[in-house]
């Protein structure tokens, strides 16, 4: 997953958002499919 623009692939998904979407220290991202379930989580803190 991409916050960038770029080409989808079967390994990659690009989501073209203009602005960031990620701390550079902390974070977490959360992926929900088109129904609205999540599906996958990643914490991360950097340091």
């Amino acid at each position: 997953m991409h916050s960038s623009c770029g080409e989808d692939s079967a390994l990659a998904v690009f989501a073209c958002l203009e602005q960031e979407a990620l701390l550079d220290d902390h974070g977490t991202v959360v992926l929900l499919d088109a129904a609205g379930t999540e599906v996958a989580r990643l914490a991360y803190s950097g340091g």
